[in-house]
């Protein structure tokens, strides 16, 4: 394992520790969330069904993944940067988007820690050697044609509501219903997310070395995405509380076909002929 790699174990560890204390607190002291700064109760009850999927789905996969990793696993590298990346799209919209509370720092913290990790792990890999691990028969061009149907969905669906505001005059659906004072959703799915998901489709559709590691982590991604939200819905329909519990059915659809189609993808990694990629 190259220093890098090493120190982006140990930095790893760092974000999934903090993690899990961040998503412990919400979950054992959810009025901490509203401590300074209001926020709807239906939000509040998101956040704390997040929490729960990050303590007991997101670190655990974060962990066994991280370790795999370290014995040489593409598939765990693999599913290692996606968890990362999980860990960078969600922390940044919590710092962003969450009303100011005694946990800023340590959100701070765990984004800081998932982007350094997730960086510094991804240039630890060789493309081409990734490539090289899967066998023939891994499901490609299906797994590159969901990336990139989920990215147009998401892509035209936000667009469609920035462009009828623009129109009207209003507010975007998604600045009223969080009472956000800008879009943090849309931002990072535009400017990272839904570009990832169509770069990395498309790479991996043409069998680009580099496809496979984007096309990898972004269906990683997109499975823990769908499954925390789906998470959220269920807390809210627990709860009784009358958010937007209907997208939870897409949702989990999504996180369905990406769980499926990470395991029948990433099954055909085989192990590099000689040290870790």
């Amino acid at each position: 394992m190259t220093s890098a790699l090493h120190l982006a174990h140990r930095t790893s560890l760092a974000a999934a520790t903090l993690m899990a204390l961040a998503a412990a607190v919400g979950v054992v002291w959810p009025s901490i969330y509203t401590a300074y700064l209001p926020m709807p109760p239906w939000a509040h009850v998101e956040a704390v069904g997040q929490d729960v999927l990050t303590l007991f789905g997101v670190i655990p996969l974060l962990l066994l993944s991280l370790r795999a990793a370290g014995r040489g696993s593409v598939a765990g590298h693999l599913v290692w940067l996606g968890t990362l990346a999980y860990g960078t799209y969600f922390y940044a919209l919590i710092t962003f988007g969450y009303p100011y509370n005694p946990l800023f720092m340590l959100y701070t913290a765990v984004l800081g820690l998932s982007v350094f990790s997730l960086v510094t792990g991804a240039m630890g890999l060789e493309a081409e050697r990734v490539a090289a691990a899967f066998a023939g028969r891994a499901p490609v061009r299906a797994v590159a044609g969901f990336l990139m149907a989920v990215g147009l969905v998401f892509a035209g669906l936000w667009l469609a509501d920035i462009v009828s505001a623009l129109w009207t005059g209003r507010l975007p659906a998604i600045v009223t219903r969080f009472e956000f004072p800008t879009a943090p959703i849309y931002a990072l799915d535009l400017a990272f997310s839904v570009p990832a998901l169509l770069i990395g489709g498309l790479l991996l559709w043409r069998r680009h070395p580099a496809g496979y590691v984007l096309g990898g982590l972004m269906l990683v991604l997109a499975g823990l995405v769908g499954a925390a939200l789906v998470a959220m819905g269920a807390a809210l329909w627990i709860a009784g509380q009358p958010g937007d519990v209907l997208p939870t059915v897409p949702m989990a659809a999504i996180a369905l076909c990406a769980g499926v189609l990470a395991v029948a993808f990433l099954r055909h990694a085989q192990p590099p002929s000689h040290g870790a990629p």
